[in-house]
């Protein structure tokens, strides 16, 4: 039994994400570990956000799907090998680098224009719509507070922008979308209505410049 506790042990500190797992659990991965069919149940405990991994008839992952069924494609196919800690590991790493390289690449792609930004919010995984969403609020907040001083209504008009995107937001969750679709924007809105809030704050607080401690 130490040797047993001791060989997981090992296990575990290549792939910490193991200690989510009984020793029980862990032996069954290790059992089955040539066929990753046979442990994608045990994904859901590894990884809070992912359901399971589409995976090609060469046992490639392409793919990882959430417990609300989003679908993302990796970036680069990971080959499956021999040793479960070592694909986990491979798996972990391809799912950073994907989530980063699509936030990346919407937040390039964010459309100014109100029309398009259904489109884009739509089209973009959900943990890219809402982190985006608060970049490009926090971006364009900086910008209207620098722009006081030269436009003394500049907070003003970017509270009005701000309202005009909750409205959009309530129109499309009251139009017919897919279970993911809603709970996307349901969440947005729950951030952006925050992010109002916020604006509505530093203007009772007479914020004028990004350095002021409010904001």
């Amino acid at each position: 039994m130490k040797a047993l506790a001791s060989f997981l042990e090992t296990k575990r500190t290549d792939f910490p994400r193991f200690c989510f797992l009984s020793d029980d659990e862990l032996l069954e991965i290790l059992a089955k570990q040539s066929d990753p069919n046979m442990i994608q149940g045990f994904l859901k405990q590894l990884f809070d956000g992912l359901f399971r991994l589409e995976l090609t008839e060469t046992n490639d992952s392409i793919a990882m799907v959430s417990r609300e069924t989003e679908r993302i494609d990796f970036k680069r196919v990971v080959k499956h090998l021999s040793k479960v800690e070592e694909w986990l590991n491979k798996i972990q790493d391809e799912m950073r680098n994907t989530l980063a390289r699509r936030l990346k690449e919407g937040n390039q792609q964010f459309p100014s224009e109100k029309a398009a930004k259904r489109e884009w919010i739509l089209d973009q995984p959900a943990q890219i719509v809402v982190t985006v969403d608060m970049i490009q609020w926090c971006s364009q907040t900086e910008e209207a507070i620098n722009q006081m001083q030269d436009e003394p209504d500049a907070l003003n008009q970017w509270f009005t922008a701000n309202d005009d995107q909750l409205k959009l937001l309530t129109d499309m969750v009251r139009g017919n979308l897919s279970d993911l679709n809603r709970q996307k924007i349901a969440a947005l809105i729950t951030q952006d209505v925050h992010s109002k809030a916020i604006i509505e704050d530093l203007k009772k607080d007479n914020v004028t410049s990004i350095y002021d401690f409010n904001w």
